[in-house]
């Protein structure tokens, strides 16, 4: 379809590897009405290997399909004579189910605002004008966003595919999908690869603490390789880069879509060190801005706040399904408490 390809196209792909495209039907499953409604899963097959191997992206990352032709690039064409890869947009996100429910001022602003700022009452206004919107416009199909159902959606996949047992890659966060329905359907589970497991706390701030550390830890290896292929940010990153924050906290750079603010900047940040094929144009983007050029922050953070006629913006699926996946709420007050500790001990992303 139109709006794989048009995706496709900056994957470069290898002449040789052969993909498809498909949909397969889940169950929607919403409380609501259990075990009854649609939900049309968008599929892309890379290589026609007799063995399939299910891959499943982070929620906030590139839809699984496209993730898994980038993925299946990657890999020696001697490997698809044996296996192909089965990418899976999971529900919510790409083109299966886009929630497409949170309108562009509240995104940007969840995205523009300073986190240095602690400006935790107008965090959760905007988070809360995003929750109204989306029970609005999803109703009842809102809770069915979720790892519960999604796991029982690569248990239909599996169905569809003819297998008994379902081989799969859960990368990041999308290892969580893979771990529940091998947790679900035990004697359908064959080999799976978990790259990146979330920490399975359902304490809510031990997590996100965890997902900081992450971060520092990130920052701390882009900008060692920063410095030893002479990037663009000099010999010091950590200097250049709280240099370009405080710059944009005193002068941003307007943009009637998408404003680059020093929150936007941060944002920007956590994206390009997610991939580590990205960290040259991470380092391109920062230079520019500097120099007064958002565009390569705004091109990194597009599909995340505006999305495309093809795309819908990642944030909504990923709000979704994070709210709907959490068993613990923060409060204004543990918010304010923890990001003031954070911020001591984690600069950037506390």
């Amino acid at each position: 379809p139109e709006e794989i390809q048009s995706v496709l196209a900056g994957q470069q792909l290898p002449a040789w590897l052969e993909t498809k495209c498909g949909k397969v039907n889940g169950v929607l499953d919403s409380p609501y009405a259990p075990d009854r409604g649609n939900a049309r899963i968008q599929l892309l097959r890379a290589g026609d290997g007799p063995i399939p191997i299910v891959v499943v992206n982070d929620v906030d990352g590139l839809p699984g399909s496209i993730y898994a032709a980038r993925l299946a690039a990657a890999l020696p064409q001697e490997f698809f004579t044996k296996f192909q890869l089965v990418g899976v947009d999971r529900r919510g996100t790409g083109n299966s189910l886009p929630a497409n429910c949170v309108p562009l001022e509240v995104r940007r602003a969840m995205v523009e605002m300073d986190p240095s700022a602690l400006e935790v009452n107008a965090w959760f206004e905007a988070a809360q004008t995003a929750g109204q919107q989306c029970s609005i416009a999803l109703e009842r199909q809102l809770p069915a966003f979720d790892t519960w159902r999604t796991s029982a959606d690569l248990d239909a996949l599996r169905s569809a595919l003819d297998v008994d047992r379902l081989n799969a890659i859960g990368h990041g966060e999308g290892s969580r999908v893979v771990s529940m329905f091998a947790d679900r359907f035990p004697d359908r589970v064959g080999r799976v690869v978990l790259d990146g497991v979330p920490d399975p706390t359902a304490d809510a701030p031990l997590a996100y603490e965890g997902v900081a550390k992450g971060g520092e830890a990130a920052w701390d290896a882009f900008a060692a390789d920063c410095v030893r292929n002479s990037c663009p940010l000099g010999s010091d990153p950590d200097r250049y880069l709280l240099e370009l924050l405080g710059q944009l906290r005193t002068t941003p750079i307007d943009d009637p879509l998408l404003t680059v603010t020093a929150g936007a900047a941060i944002h920007a940040v956590l994206v390009g060190l997610s991939d580590r094929k990205a960290w040259p144009t991470l380092a391109t983007a920062l230079s520019a801005a500097k120099n007064g050029d958002g565009t390569g922050i705004q091109t990194m953070l597009a599909p995340i706040v505006l999305g495309n006629n093809n795309q819908a913006a990642s944030l909504d699926g990923t709000l979704v399904t994070t709210c709907n996946d959490m068993g613990t709420r923060m409060s204004p007050g543990q918010v304010t408490t923890a990001a003031k500790e954070w911020q001591e001990k984690f600069p950037l992303f506390g």
